[in-house]
């Protein structure tokens, strides 16, 4: 069982909570780390700096007393030398105390004992100088003065010790409070991300089955019942869509019944309903005795109301065996513009007496499509009377048909210049009974099941209908169908159905259709024609004579060069294809010089497959049409590819030839211009050069010229791709019984 939302939400919450405080408890021991860093320079090295600072002006101070007292004799003095030397030992201990660095510690050392040579030198020269006149023994000031150059240095050392590593540590500060910003905004994007997909994936969770059980309950409110949703969904939901599930089988048994009770009572009506109009017919044709005016007048009343209330009911009918599927369309190949013209003549009366303008605008002579033609009529019946009602007098109805040939569908629709549909009615304009709130002055109140058949219809012809409307500027209802083959492809369509219904009634009628399947297999322009070894295979248009006469001889002269390019079985198979136009004994004898060559190739293979086919389909002269005719499913079946193949590729040859034709006859007619220009300057050249309007046609032809040159490389650019093509396409051609892909045939000129 999924989890609750209860428990969605608090989850994704304590995820999200526990990555944000991983993130906030990382900062914290960065912010901890730089404060020790911090804390260790305040506490030891700033102090160290300014003791040893402090024991450098000791000795300094020590040295002045000591020189006053060299110098006067007074006591004081050396009362103050003594005491500062006191001082700095305090201090220099102190100093040695703290030290913890093995260098630092050295360089105190060091400054100890200098200070007690300088003692020692000191009072041996103040002893050695007692009762003498110089105070101070012979070199005593250059062995003091190197003594106290020697402390001062090692303090200074022990001082830049410490600055130094105060500045390594600001270094390293400055280090890790960059790297710990870095790693922070890392982690708080990394955790923003997480954060954000985590309540993301909860959010989709929960709101996808409400989007889905949305659009449930929009399906039941448009009469849409269908299967019952089954979704993974949290508890909650889960229970909200069996409710609603539950509440979709009540309505879809509501409304079967309701269907129900209205074709039952529909067909209950249907019969008393006919008969009441027959019995009004009889008497408005005074078959039981005359009528006064008032008495017509009745009946005709009664007449037309009987006439509507059959058409309702019929129309109710017809939507209850829609929706249970029941209804029978026969679908066949029809012209539109015919069933449209019907539908118009049906409402021009009513248009006239309302000075309605009603437009058809076509598509041209005919717009085939695959429908049920009664059924479409219905439709279009519906649609014009309800253009026709809500239209004002002077208004304009009008029907369009516009194909598209690339999606295969024709689209139609029906406008008015009406008042429109409201917006809050559109969604329910197809709904059955619905009539809406926007009313025509002059409209009669209809029953509200006109757009709902015409939707049943169009859709179970594999269509789509729709509405646009303006309120107060008019309404277009459309609709799509698909589009049927144009031309006589239609007619064979229609003998194929026609014959398939038939297919029972003779043996005669069975023989027809296979001579039509037949003619249709072998397709195209190319069609099948058995005839006598001197008459083509394939019957070619007149239009392609020429062009194919020059494609023959041009492949007459590949034939007798093929043995300096060592490639005879390309340009005799391609001869034989080409010979299929012509001759069959001249594309036999190509085949079997392709044979002869290479037995084992795959041309060879094609080859054979054609003498086959050659062969058991030989001329009426040795087999009649009776036995042609129940050879042709053995045609159809067997070898209606290689067929078709065959046709494709000598019709790729002929349109290359012609291609070629036309660039020739632009280079000729270039070379004449040519011709024509020289001759022209030849005969007068002053003249050439003095006459302003002869110069500038000679450069109008000249760029006339130019300009043939370039249409010339580029159709020539177009041959080579053509040819590429062309050879691309025999690849695919395989005969009966081979695998390998055909070679391309040599159509070099």
């Amino acid at each position: 069982m999924g989890l609750s939302i209860f428990w969605r939400l608090l989850l994704t919450s304590l995820v999200i909570i526990v990555v944000m405080g991983g993130v906030n408890l990382y900062a914290l021991f960065q912010l901890r780390q730089l404060t020790a860093m911090s804390t260790e320079m305040a506490a030891y090295h700033y102090p160290a700096v300014e003791s040893a600072k402090r024991l450098l002006g000791s000795l300094y101070a020590q040295l002045n007393s000591e020189k006053k007292y060299l110098a006067t004799k007074d006591a004081a003095f050396l009362t103050n030398f003594n005491e500062e030397v006191e001082e700095f030992q305090r201090s220099l201990q102190h100093l040695l105390g703290e030290e913890n660095t093995p260098q630092g510690q050295s360089l105190l050392q060091e400054v100890g004992r200098l200070l007690q040579e300088r003692l020692v030198l000191f009072h041996d020269g103040f002893k050695a100088a007692a009762g003498k006149a110089s105070a101070t023994l012979p070199g005593y000031e250059n062995r003091r003065d190197a003594l106290m150059d020697r402390m001062s240095s090692s303090i200074q050392s022990y001082i830049d010790l410490h600055e130094a590593r105060v500045s390594v540590g600001v270094s390293e500060s400055r280090a890790s409070a960059v790297k710990a910003e870095a790693v922070t905004q890392q982690l708080v994007l990394v955790a923003l991300v997480f954060g954000l997909g985590l309540a993301g994936i909860a959010s989709y969770t929960i709101l996808r089955p409400l989007r889905e059980l949305q659009g449930h309950i929009k399906e039941i409110g448009q009469g849409k019942f269908g299967q019952p949703l089954q979704i993974a969904a949290p508890a909650e939901l889960k229970d909200l869509v069996d409710t609603v599930n539950w509440m979709g089988v009540k309505l879809q048994e509501l409304d079967d019944m309701k269907s129900e009770f209205l074709a039952h009572v529909s067909h209950e009506l249907r019969t008393p309903m006919a008969s009441i109009q027959e019995g009004t017919h009889l008497l408005l044709d005074e078959i039981p005795g005359p009528l006064t005016q008032e008495q017509r007048t009745t009946l005709r009343i009664m007449s037309d109301s009987s006439r509507r209330l059959i058409h309702l009911i019929s129309t109710i009918l017809d939507l209850s065996k829609m929706e249970a599927g029941m209804m029978e369309y026969r679908i066949v190949p029809v012209d539109l513009k015919r069933v449209a013209d019907i539908s118009v003549n049906k409402v021009r009366l009513l248009a006239d007496s309302k000075h309605i303008q009603l437009l058809v605008e076509n598509v041209g002579e005919r717009a085939w499509v695959k429908v049920d033609a009664p059924r479409i009529e219905q439709v279009l019946d519906n649609l014009l009377s309800n253009a026709l009602k809500f239209s004002p007098e002077g208004g304009i109805v009008k029907l369009q048909m516009k194909p598209d040939q690339q999606a295969g569908v024709l689209e139609v629709s029906v406008s008015d210049t009406g008042l429109g549909i409201a917006a809050d009615d559109l969604p329910h304009i197809f709904e059955r009974f619905y009539q809406g709130q926007t009313k025509a002055r002059s409209a009669a109140a209809g029953s509200g099941l006109g757009l709902a058949l015409a939707k049943k219809v169009v859709e179970a012809h594999g269509g789509r209908i729709w509405i646009e409307s303006d309120a107060g500027k008019g309404t277009a209802v459309r609709f799509i169908l698909r589009l049927a083959k144009q031309g006589r492809e239609e007619e064979r369509e229609q003998g194929r159905e026609q014959g398939r219904e038939q297919e029972g009634t003779g043996s005669m009628t069975r023989l027809m259709v296979q001579a039509v399947i037949l003619s249709t297999m072998l397709g195209g322009c190319a069609a099948w024609g058995p005839t006598p070894a001197h008459r083509p295979y394939f019957v070619l248009e007149s239009t392609e004579v020429k062009t194919f006469q020059s494609l023959a001889r041009k492949q007459d002269g590949v034939v007798e060069k093929c043995s300096e390019m060592g490639s005879c079985d390309h340009a005799y198979f391609t001869r034989g294809l080409i010979g299929l136009y012509e001759r069959r004994d001249i594309a036999e004898k190509c085949f079997e010089k392709v044979i002869a060559l290479d037995p084992k190739s795959q041309l060879a293979a094609s080859s054979k497959a054609w003498m086959q086919l050659l062969q058991r389909h030989p001329a009426p002269a040795s087999v009649s049409w009776l036995d042609a005719l129940f050879g042709a499913p053995a045609i159809a079946n067997t070898n209606s590819a290689l067929v078709r193949a065959t046709d494709r590729l000598v019709r790729d040859l002929l349109e290359w030839e012609g291609n070629v034709q036309t660039v020739e006859y632009l280079q000729r007619e270039i070379a004449d211009r040519d011709r024509k220009i020289d001759s022209l300057l030849k005969k007068d050249p002053g003249k050439g050069g003095s006459d302003p309007a002869l110069v500038q046609s000679l450069q109008k032809q000249l760029h006339d010229r130019d300009k043939k040159i370039e249409e010339l490389s580029t159709q020539l650019e177009a041959l080579k791709r053509i040819d590429q093509e062309m050879r691309e396409k025999v690849r695919p051609i395989r005969p009966p019984s081979t695998v390998a892909p055909i070679p391309a045939p040599d159509t070099s000129p």
